[in-house]
């Protein structure tokens, strides 16, 4: 558990608007996966590529596999989301959607032919430190062309070798400075105006039928409160 600055901040880089209404129009930016059961999560995202059931369930058992490893050694949360798009903007919508997702999240964007199911487009979303994990995965991922068939399991393989050897967590102390950035919710500030005016009208009304100068000058609390029952009494 961690206090996640860069989804917090509402001036972030993550909380940018864009053109993402003809995605969603196409329904190809869906919730941040959500675990379901006690402890599944669907790591794989088949969103209109048309990818056969018992093949995704092969990427999905694949993937979860690799990150029975990856999890613990590097700290990493891997998602796939397959794509018929090869809109370069498609990445900053769904990161937008996603507010960025979590600092330890890698989502691999696979932009695929629904016809021919060829890989166009790779794109990736991660908070990695060295650039070079993500300029890796691009690279190798576009060259094994499809995911059609036993694709999967070249394709996973590549994502865990280049994982296991060039990705680096970026601990959250990085994103502090995002702190200054983050506004209360609405519902704080609508608590803080309830007890606010309540309270300074119960203030005013003390303070109108305590004399406090008189009350401080007798000295001590045991004072103070003899002199404000006095004070009571004789205003009353």
């Amino acid at each position: 558990m961690y206090l996640n600055y860069v989804q917090a901040a509402e001036f972030s880089l993550l909380n940018r608007s864009g053109s993402s209404e003809q995605f969603a129009k196409a329904g190809l930016l869906p919730a941040y996966p959500q675990l379901h059961g006690i402890y599944k999560l669907n790591r794989v995202l088949d969103l209109g590529v048309g990818m056969p059931s018992d093949v995704l369930a092969k990427w999905r058992a694949g993937l979860d596999d690799y990150m029975k490893t990856l999890g613990g050694l590097k700290q990493i949360n891997i998602f796939v989301v397959l794509v018929p798009t090869t809109d370069p903007a498609y990445k900053d919508a769904l990161e937008a959607h996603w507010r960025g997702a979590n600092k330890n999240d890698t989502i691999i964007i696979v932009g695929v032919d629904k016809k021919s199911k060829d890989i166009e487009m790779v794109d990736v979303i991660t908070w990695a430190k060295d650039p070079i994990y993500k300029l890796t995965l691009i690279d190798e991922l576009l060259g094994i062309g499809s995911i059609e068939g036993s694709s999967f399991e070249p394709f996973l393989a590549q994502v865990n070798e280049i994982t296991l050897k060039f990705y680096e967590r970026r601990p959250m102390v990085e994103f502090e400075y995002l702190k200054d950035e983050i506004d209360p919710p609405t519902w704080v500030l609508i608590l803080c105006i309830i007890f606010a005016i309540p309270g300074s009208l119960a203030l005013a009304f003390l303070f109108d039928r305590i004399d406090l100068a008189t009350v401080f000058s007798r000295g001590g609390g045991r004072s103070f409160r003899r002199g404000s029952l006095r004070l009571r009494k004789r205003r009353f």
